[in-house]
């Protein structure tokens, strides 16, 4: 008996391993990215116990086939988006940096920056959910609310009665949030839907392994209203958000609110991911309502499917023309060797380039991985501090006193190459100038990373911190 089961374990072994090199050569075509390939193969061969069911998950995603689909479904409302012409007139392109992130936005069929615009610069949730709701209660004609996470929390209940109070009014209200970051219970939705609210699920796939897959995640967070204001940035909707997340203290984030023109090229991004999710073309506003400011605003919405890594393109190009100053913070810090490169240069450069990482990740892996980032561009003159006073989740850049960005795309590989993003950049020198006393303040509570930290390191941790950077690919 003994012997047998020592056979059958020896071919179960034998199996899984089989499967690993078969799923490896698979990798090899499905992989976006020569790292993310290089990853996969050696982790399904290597280890094919954990990272069989790891690729199943995450790597099922024929990602060719998904493109042509998603691409032939936002042929489908081009009629709609070539109403943008009325927008695309509005274009303002104050430097030749700016003209560089215009035709960038081209490529995707986006409209450029955007003029007349009013922006206001929101920190952290209690301004932000408070705001948010003030514009939410102006709403007459429509809302469309799109978030990533949506929590059925204290601030989430406070969000449903306010929407529901407005569909009550006669406001048609659309609900869009992600299958993967949202988790909302029967009773909840079935509410929503009473009240006349449409509510929807963002899939990343239409097959029948829709539920186990995680990739293709729609990581926005939108509000347009009335076609005339938007919000976007990095908040969800969640008391975390609020200073209620006990297990990694208060949360810090950024969003923005647009008021203007620009706001249309936000509604776009919405209209494209409800038509993914409903198969329905929304009537809405799309002529441009001029606000009475003067804020050049760029829009910049992207996903898998886009003819070019449109978000990596952007964070290089501002990058690459920091003269003075490149301020950064971001929560999932794993950059691409492209983006690694462009920090070094920029420090070599003589540029100020600090970066915000947080103290306490929520994520164990990304912040093993993200160490060895931080190690090497230390010594490349780059300035990392991490945030104590909680976790810090904002998303947000500064280019001398020329462009500042809030958005939602991480500095990683899912959010690079894979997620749905949504960023607008401006510059407007009174919103950067409120971006730069952000930094301050916030630099007020981290505490500076030194090369000799390093150094000092045990043995088990730089183990697990290179262990962790084999699979930032996959991140």
């Amino acid at each position: 008996m003994e012997v047998v089961d020592i056979k059958f374990y020896s071919v179960l072994v034998l199996l899984v391993y089989l499967i690993g090199i078969v799923l490896a050569i698979m990798a090899l075509w499905r992989s976006r990215t020569p790292q993310g390939t290089t990853a996969w193969v050696m982790a399904l061969i290597s280890m094919p116990f954990v990272s069989i069911p790891a690729f199943l998950v995450f790597s099922r995603n024929q990602f060719k086939k998904y493109k042509n689909k998603r691409r032939k479904f936002d042929k489908k409302i081009q009629n709609i988006i070539n109403i943008l012409e009325k927008t695309y007139s509005l274009e303002k392109n104050s430097s030749e940096d700016s003209e560089t992130l215009t035709r960038l936005a081209h490529t995707i069929n986006q409209p450029g920056f955007i003029g007349q615009n009013s922006i206001d610069l929101l920190v952290d949730g209690e301004s932000t959910y408070q705001r948010m709701k003030t514009e939410i209660d102006k709403a007459q004609k429509y809302i469309l609310f799109q978030f990533y996470i949506f929590r059925d929390d204290k601030i989430g209940q406070l969000f449903k009665e306010l929407l529901i109070k407005k569909a009550r009014e006669g406001v048609k209200v659309y609900f869009l949030c992600d299958q993967v970051g949202t988790r909302l219970g029967s009773k909840f939705i079935k509410e929503l839907e009473t009240e006349g609210i449409k509510f929807s699920i963002f899939r990343g796939s239409e097959s029948i392994d829709s539920k186990i897959q995680l990739n293709f995640r729609n990581h926005r967070k939108i509000i347009v209203i009335d076609s005339v204001i938007s919000f976007l940035g990095g908040l969800n909707v969640g008391d975390d958000y609020l200073g209620k997340y006990d297990k990694i203290g208060p949360w810090r984030d950024t969003h923005m609110v647009i008021a203007g023109p620009a706001t249309i090229a936000t509604q776009v991004s919405f209209i494209k991911d409800w038509f993914w999710a409903t198969k329905e073309v929304l009537d809405l506003t799309w002529s441009p309502t001029l606000s009475d400011g003067t804020s050049e605003v760029m829009v910049l919405h992207t996903g898998p499917a886009d003819e070019s890594e449109a978000v990596l393109l952007a964070y290089l190009s501002l990058i690459n023309s920091a003269k003075n100053r490149l301020w950064i913070s971001n929560p999932y810090f794993v950059p691409s060797e492209g983006l690694v490169n462009a920090l070094a240069l920029s420090a070599q450069r003589g540029v100020d380039v600090r970066i915000i990482i947080p103290l306490n990740n929520d994520n164990k892996i990304v912040q093993y991985a993200s160490q060895a980032y931080v190690e090497k561009l230390t010594q490349c003159g780059v300035n990392f501090y991490r945030y104590s006073k909680g976790f810090t989740h904002q998303k947000v850049l500064l280019v001398d006193n020329k462009f500042s960005l809030v958005g939602s795309a991480n500095f990683d590989s899912r959010s690079l190459f894979i997620n749905y993003e949504v960023q607008a950049i401006t510059t407007d020198l009174i919103f950067n100038e409120k971006m730069n006393l952000m930094f301050l303040n916030d630099f007020k509570n981290c505490d500076k990373v030194f090369y000799q930290e390093f150094e000092k390191q045990g043995l088990f941790k730089q183990f697990l911190v290179r262990a962790a950077n084999l699979l930032s690919p996959m991140l």
